[in-house]
C-alpha cells in the first residue's frame, strides 16, 4: 500500500492539539483538532425529574489554545478573590471542595470570579467558539412513551444530539 504523505498545515495550539496529530493534511481530507466539553444538570433525578440537559462548548485548536491559556489566567489570578484550580458551578455556588469557606470563599468572591469569567467569554469569537446544548422535557418524554411512543433514553438522546450538531457546526463553519 503506498504511504500518502501529508504536511503540517500548522502546529498544533491547545492542550488537545498537542495531543494528536491534529492538521495534518492528508489527499482528499483534513484531520483536526475540534475540542468540545459538556457537562449534564438534572432538576430532581435522571429519571424521575423535569429536565435532562447536556451543554457545552466547542472550537478548533487555535482558539481553544487562547482560550485555555486566559481562562487558566482569571482562574490563577489571586488578586480580588482566592485562585481557583477549576469552576465548578454547584461546588463554587454551595461552598464545596476548593470553594469552601476554609480556603477564603465567600459568595461575593465567588460572584467576582464568575463575573470575571463570563466577561472574558463574551471577548471571545463567537463564530469559532459556539455553545451547544440539549434539553429533554422528562414530562413530555413520559406521555409520550406512555402513549406508545418509542424514544431513546432521554440521556442517549442527549449524547447522540450535542456531539451531531457540533460536527454540523464545524461542517457548516469550515467546509472541506
Amino acid at each position: 500500500m503506498p504511504c500518502v504523505k501529508s504536511q503540517p498545515v500548522s502546529t498544533p495550539r491547545s492542550s488537545l492539539g498537542e495531543c494528536i496529530a491534529s492538521w495534518l493534511a492528508g489527499k482528499d481530507h483534513t484531520l483536526i483538532a475540534l475540542e468540545s466539553y459538556f457537562d449534564g444538570s438534572n432538576q430532581g433525578s435522571w429519571r424521575n425529574g423535569a429536565l435532562v440537559t447536556l451543554a457545552g462548548f466547542a472550537a478548533d485548536d487555535s482558539v481553544w489554545s487562547d482560550f485555555d491559556k486566559s481562562w487558566r489566567d482569571i482562574l490563577n489570578d489571586g488578586s480580588k478573590r482566592p485562585a481557583a484550580p477549576y469552576l465548578h458551578m454547584r461546588e463554587a455556588t454551595k461552598g464545596k471542595g476548593p470553594f469552601s469557606y476554609k480556603h477564603g470563599w465567600n459568595i461575593q468572591r465567588v460572584g467576582i470570579l464568575i463575573t470575571d469569567l463570563l466577561m472574558y467569554m463574551q471577548t471571545v469569537d463567537k463564530k469559532r467558539f459556539r455553545q451547544f446544548g440539549c434539553t429533554v422535557d422528562l414530562e413530555a418524554y413520559r406521555k409520550l412513551t406512555a402513549e406508545g411512543f418509542s424514544f431513546n433514553d432521554p440521556v442517549d438522546i442527549c449524547n447522540e444530539f450535542c456531539p451531531f450538531i457540533v460536527l454540523c457546526w464545524y461542517h457548516s463553519y469550515n467546509p472541506a
